[in-house]
């Protein structure tokens, strides 16, 4: 047969190899880029700032020649001549609101930087896509498969284009924004080069360098993404081409738990076969093969596709029988109503999706978000471990808290929090043993067991943020 399961498990090898290769092209970029807001940012700070960094009046005052010298020298910095027309469009806006006044010529100069990285990174994940586009059907030629040319790359450029500017765009808000909240908390020199330098596991919206590492992750997830879906589309067509009916799913090298459960339902009718990240997850490697079809009665209708099948499918592989393993979508479709209506009762209408429809989509297309769900509703629900670890605790903080509190809502108020995600108003980490979560506007700190999925403690610590702050550097510092 065409195309065999040992010359595909191959060649997905090699694309994990390629996507390595573009990892580490995509973070030499972002290095250059931080290396170029570091350098200029600098020069500004050295230049103006006194003791406690630069003030609201300083940054608000009109620009001088010396700053219009520094806005040329970073404008010569950049070979702007090859940039795409999206990237030269922002970056005339830039210029636009650079002369209003100091403040707004810095921060655009460090948007500069993020265009040319951003510029780079389309251009690359552009040039990328194509050339997987060639490598694809050469494989498939090399294979007796015959492929004519067709339009697939192009369709996936313009959806990576828009969707990493769409990332970026925010980006450059946010930046700004990190700037000018820089200048009213008054950043010195040193703190102003480690809100530039990348912070192991730091909370992204606090960090611009973290920010900016965020939208690479996307980034390199998109092309990844995208390319799959594209080299999916195209193998799909190409087999059709070639009058094959079946395909078997093959995983890739450590696949998840979902792509495990869709393998398990092998063979698939070509044109029902489940797709690639759109039916698996972003970032899927895994891929289709020509199969001899359905070998008893159970691959056709009863082997249902469902991507996140069955608790523990992983240790039931490799066994003769499958029959104890495939569930049908009637009983796929049953846990997965038990599963949204807990998860509702918990969490509540806000915060759970819309519908039951909703959240399968979420669980089989978005496993980030369903994870994060997932978690918020399993720490919503947790509890102390112990009756006398819960009495010491609240007898000990309990006075830290203005209002009256019961036992039942201090230990409701600890699992909220530790449910909550991190965001701009909520720090927080996570260690293999520590769940940590800071409510800034509140001055609550709790820490959870991330193994037992238990409550350590609740409190309101005198030190405000900067208790968190010193947690982190424990947790995380040099020292």
């Amino acid at each position: 047969m065409v195309l065999t399961k040992q010359e595909m498990e191959q060649r997905i090898v090699e694309l994990q190899q390629g996507d390595l290769d573009l990892r580490k092209e995509l973070d030499a970029y972002y290095d250059q880029a931080l290396a170029y807001i570091k350098s200029h940012l600098e020069a500004f700070y050295l230049h103006y700032a006194e003791e406690d960094g630069l003030s609201i009046s300083q940054v608000t005052q009109n620009i001088s020649q010396w700053d219009k010298r520094q806005w040329k020298e970073a404008i010569d910095e950049l070979d702007v001549s090859g940039w795409l027309p999206e990237s030269k469009q922002r970056a005339e806006i830039l210029g636009n609101t650079a002369g209003l006044n100091l403040g707004n010529l810095i921060s655009a100069i460090a948007g500069l930087g993020i265009i040319a990285w951003l510029d780079k990174s389309i251009q690359r994940t552009q040039s990328k896509a194509k050339q997987i586009a060639v490598d694809e059907r050469r494989f498939l030629r090399s294979n007796t498969l015959a492929t004519k040319r067709t339009d697939k790359n192009k369709q996936v450029l313009p959806a990576l284009s828009s969707n990493i500017w769409l990332e970026g765009d925010r980006v450059l808000d946010e930046v700004r924004g990190q700037l000018f909240r820089a200048y009213q908390t008054g950043k010195g020199l040193d703190e102003l080069r480690a809100f530039l330098t990348q912070q192991v596991k730091a909370n992204p919206v606090s960090n611009i360098a973290d920010r900016m590492y965020q939208t690479q992750s996307k980034i390199d997830r998109l092309i990844r993404s995208e390319s799959a879906k594209m080299i999916d589309e195209l193998d799909t067509e190409t087999y059709i081409k070639n009058k094959i009916k079946w395909v078997d799913w093959i995983t890739e090298p450590g696949a998840c738990k979902i792509c495990v459960g869709i393998q398990l339902g092998n063979p698939y009718r070509v044109e029902d076969a489940p797709k690639l990240v759109v039916d698996s997850h972003p970032n899927c490697r895994c891929a289709k093969v020509p199969s001899k079809g359905p070998q008893d009665s159970l691959t056709t209708k009863d082997k249902a596709f469902i991507a996140g099948v069955v608790a523990g499918a992983e240790s039931n592989i490799g066994k003769s029988d499958e029959k104890d393993t495939a569930k049908t979508s009637k009983e796929i479709g049953e846990e997965d109503t038990k599963e949204y209506e807990e998860i509702l009762s918990v969490l509540g209408k806000e915060m759970t999706p819309k519908s039951l429809e909703k959240f399968q989509v979420m669980k089989y297309n978005d496993f980030e978000k369903y994870k994060e769900l997932r978690d918020r509703f399993i720490w919503k629900q947790a509890k102390f471990p112990t009756q006398k670890s819960f009495n010491g605790h609240f007898k000990k903080h309990a006075k830290e808290f203005e209002e009256e509190l019961t036992k039942e809502q201090y230990q409701e108020m600890a699992a909220d929090l530790l449910s909550q995600p991190v965001s701009e108003s909520i720090l927080g980490y996570e260690t293999e043993f520590r769940r940590v979560r800071y409510d800034k506007k509140n001055n609550m700190f709790v820490l959870g067991d991330n193994n037992k999925k238990t409550i350590t403690t609740l409190l309101r610590p005198i030190e405000g943020s900067k208790y968190y702050e010193t947690d982190w550097q424990r947790e995380f510092g040099d020292n």
